[in-house]
């Protein structure tokens, strides 16, 4: 019944062109037609030229997009690491009072393999690649979600200058 379906599983091209997949092929045993259905995708994006400050930004937003991974139900037995040993950490650390929050015990414990994998962090030249692999995929939308709610504002500001000045082909 859906005329549009968003992903959150994260910008790893592999992982988001499996869900993809899957929710094309529901679409078409529901008898929907190719185009009757959208699909879009949120993407944790953080630029700065110091990976590790950009990593920090987006730990929090991360971790709140991959806990929809952990819900009750989900395969976490199925799911591509490192996105399964964090689900399994967000199933027993995640604490709604710190949502979105980079300083939260339940970000912090990211590790950064994982933030490497599920979120685009870093110089631009080294998050481009990706981006465009990701649009590459023919989501017909991309939802970017910057920094954590707790982001100094000097860093979230760069990353949205950077972003502005279209060093991601919007």
């Amino acid at each position: 019944h859906a005329d549009a379906v968003i992903f959150a599983v994260g910008a790893n091209e592999a992982h988001l062109a499996s869900a993809l997949a899957r929710g094309r092929a529901a679409a078409k045993a529901a008898g929907r037609a190719a185009d009757d259905v959208r699909f879009g995708a949120f993407v944790n994006v953080s630029l700065h030229p110091d990976l590790e400050i950009a990593r920090a930004s987006v730990r929090g937003a991360a971790a709140t997009f991959a806990r929809f991974s952990a819900f009750k139900g989900s395969p976490v037995a199925e799911q591509p690491e490192p996105l399964r040993s964090a689900v399994k950490l967000l199933r027993e650390t995640y604490d709604m009072r710190d949502h979105t929050r980079q300083s939260s015990p339940h970000a912090r414990a990211m590790e950064d393999a994982f933030i490497d994998w599920f979120a685009l962090a870093g110089p631009p030249e080294g998050v481009l690649p990706r981006f465009e692999a990701i649009a590459g995929l023919g989501l017909d939308f991309i939802y970017m979600v910057s920094a954590s709610t707790d982001t100094p504002r000097d860093v979230a500001r760069t990353s949205l200058e950077l972003i502005s000045r279209g060093v991601l082909p919007l």
